[in-house]
């Protein structure tokens, strides 16, 4: 059996309190249930979260657990790693759409344009090897620096 954490009812704040919650939840479900723009505006921003998530589940593809040894900070330090990594995908592909629409703003009408979430990473290889090409750097990065004279005591 649990404990309950409601307070008493005769606590007077607290019930206005759940009755003003009640009403904005049922107004909430009545727009929900009856205005079809509403709901198609909820379901958009639902979905956005949801391809957020599945960005991130690309971007590192496991388990992030406390099980490990992880600590708490270490977990945030993670997760804020993730989310910050997230959000240079989504800053790239902001960079590529802005250039699109850009080129041919008339090829893309507002409804489609209201739409548009630069959450895709389809196009992204996020499993793959990177190469460099670091000849032409070689003389700034592997320059040999002068020996200090070693001092005898």
């Amino acid at each position: 059996m649990t404990a309950s954490v409601r307070p008493p009812p005769a606590i007077p704040v607290y019930n206005a309190g759940d009755a003003l919650g009640r009403l904005l939840r049922t107004l909430y479900l009545c727009d929900y249930l009856s205005n079809p723009v509403f709901r198609m505006e909820v379901l958009d921003l639902l979905n956005q979260g949801e391809a957020v998530h599945s960005l991130q589940r690309a971007i590192h593809n496991g388990m992030i657990t406390a099980k490990q040894g992880r600590t708490t900070e270490e977990l945030g330090t993670i997760s804020g790693a993730l989310t910050l990594l997230a959000n240079i995908v989504m800053a790239w592909n902001t960079h590529h759409l802005q250039a699109m629409i850009d080129r041919a703003p008339s090829d893309h009408p507002d409804e489609v344009m209201s739409r548009l979430a630069p959450i895709g990473h389809k196009h992204i290889n996020m499993r793959g090897i990177l190469t460099f090409d670091l000849a032409r750097y070689r003389s700034t990065c592997f320059a040999k620096r002068p020996r200090s004279p070693k001092t005898s005591c």
